[in-house]
């Protein structure tokens, strides 16, 4: 099977030559720790601690299983497990043997694997519960049960993974419909992760918390492969009761960690409201997916006494801006910093194509280069679409120059950002058009201070309650993920020519939003 879209604006070869595409691979990189700190910590979890030795003897193992499962080159393998040394484990052991991983969170319904996993032709699921599928399911249980490959090569005898092949498979907002499925190899991964360590001065002796889902970029890219890369420990801290993440930063000395501006928030108001409980030992937090606010990064500086690392990206072009450890206050809280060493982003006037270099003019934020996804699984239409004839990735997203630096203004796209997550309005509307009573639906983002953005959900029919949305969504086999915040009566649908909804006209009927008002940090 072929996975891989043309495009022709590819340079691969040069990318070689200049040293920023290498030979590096995931059990490379894993091989390479066991090797050195065979005994030293790779994952904590409650009581549990996976050394080095473990994690790369559990990959092993599984690397053979899914070659007993008949997995080969270019296969897809569906995997859905909760965060922990299990997910990295498998992750490693499907690129070993050249199949591609495709990691979704663990909240997804069996109908919404089903769907990915019929249309990926996936040749097992690697899950932690049964489901009913008409294709293998691997239940390995916890780490300590496949223990075991210390003898077995990693990669199995036979296999060389390549770095420049498709390795992990990651869609994008919702599940059912036609989401994006966003394929990356090796070396588009590590290309912008060499270019972010180089940036920081990060070790083995540092802690990485698991907070963000490791099934996103944030939290594969920027919490479990610094870790592995650098032989350091990674801690699940999850994500829900602040004051609990708060107890497990500061017991295990976590002293870094990728926060979505949600987590943020309430971390900094619960570290304020209970003033001297906890004694961090955090020295970074990078934070992106959404616009944080100001005071709320300043709070964190002031009271952690951490160097924030804002940075944007997406999983088309993992983290492309950043900001360093030298820059100012004002340039931290109020940008996402400078490109990734390597790769390359400008400003494109969406009329006219033109590459805009004034400081305070907005244009579309636009990337190409090494860091660059290898193309939207299946779908041909959709990879031309979001390039240009000269190879420039359309994010969608407005910004601006400022003295070297990226202000993100805007977007273009019509999608929702809440807490950190990018949802799609059409996937949650597919999600409740079927729902007894409701009428037509319409699904938009509405501004919130705490999440950036809350799903709304406006009805022609009968408004429904959230227990009664949770059990339509769990009657379909769909995560709670498409749950929207609140619901409210709307008089009719407006549509274009095409019934498309007009979300800006039903948005203007929301004249006053129900916000609260935001949290006070003082």
């Amino acid at each position: 099977m072929s996975l891989l879209v043309h495009q022709p604006w590819r340079d691969a070869a040069r990318w070689h030559r200049s040293g920023l595409w290498r030979q590096v691979t995931l059990p490379g990189l894993l091989n390479g720790a066991a090797r050195e700190r065979p005994g030293g910590t790779a994952y904590i979890e409650g009581d549990a601690v996976t050394t080095w030795g473990n994690l790369r003897s559990a990959a092993a193992s599984m690397a053979h299983d899914l070659l007993t499962a008949g997995c080969a080159r270019s296969d897809v393998v569906v995997v859905v497990l909760p965060d922990g040394p299990e997910l990295i484990a498998v992750m490693t052991a499907a690129q070993a043997i050249g199949a591609v991983a495709a990691p979704l969170p663990h909240s997804t319904g069996a109908a919404e694997i089903a769907a990915i996993a019929g249309r990926t032709s996936a040749r097992v699921v690697v899950a932690d519960r049964s489901l009913p599928l008409p294709i293998p399911i691997l239940q390995p249980g916890p780490l300590r049960h496949w223990l075991g490959g210390d003898n077995l090569p990693l990669p199995p005898a036979g296999h060389v993974p390549d770095a420049d092949a498709v390795a992990d498979l990651m869609f994008t907002s919702g599940t059912t419909g036609r989401p994006k499925g966003v394929m990356n190899s090796a070396n588009t991964k590590f290309t912008a992760l060499r270019g972010f360590l180089s940036s920081y001065e990060l070790t083995r002796h540092d802690v990485w918390g698991v907070i963000a889902p490791m099934c996103h970029n944030a939290g594969w890219l920027y919490t479990a492969l610094p870790a592995i890369a650098t032989g350091a420990a990674l801690v699940r801290v999850g994500r829900g009761d602040p004051e609990r993440m708060l107890d497990l930063l500061e017991r295990h000395r976590v002293t870094i960690t990728f926060l979505v501006p949600t987590h943020l928030s309430d971390l900094v108001l619960t570290y304020r409201r209970h003033p001297g409980r906890w004694k961090l030992s955090l020295r970074n937090v990078i934070t992106g997916a959404a616009p944080n606010r100001a005071e709320v990064m300043r709070a964190a500086i002031e009271d952690w006494g951490i160097t924030p690392i804002s940075m944007y990206g997406m999983t088309e072009c993992q983290g492309n801006l950043f900001t360093r450890s030298e820059d100012p206050t004002e340039v931290i809280t109020s940008t996402v910093g400078r490109p990734c060493p390597g790769s390359e982003v400008a400003l494109r006037d969406p009329e006219t194509g033109e590459i805009i270099k004034q400081d305070g003019r907005t244009g579309e934020l636009v990337t190409r280069g090494p860091t660059t996804f290898l193309g939207y699984y299946d779908d041909q239409a959709a990879t031309t679409a979001a390039f240009t004839d000269d190879g420039w990735f359309l994010s969608g997203d407005l910004g601006q120059w400022t003295k070297g630096s990226m202000r993100i203004v805007g977007r273009v796209k019509e999608v929702i950002l809440r807490g950190g997550h990018t949802l799609s309005p059409d996937a949650i509307e597919l999600a409740f058009a079927d729902c007894e009573g409701i009428g037509e639906v319409v699904a938009l983002g509405l501004p919130d201070d705490r999440l950036g953005e809350r799903v709304c959900l406006g009805v022609t029919g009968t408004v429904p309650d959230r227990v009664a949305l949770r059990a339509h969504l769990a009657r379909k086999g769909l995560g709670p993920h498409l749950l929207p915040d609140e619901v409210r009566p709307i008089p009719e649908l407006p549509r274009t020519v095409l019934g498309k909804p007009k979300r800006a006209q039903v948005r203007s009927l929301f004249t006053q939003p129900r916000s609260s008002p935001p949290a006070s940090l003082t």
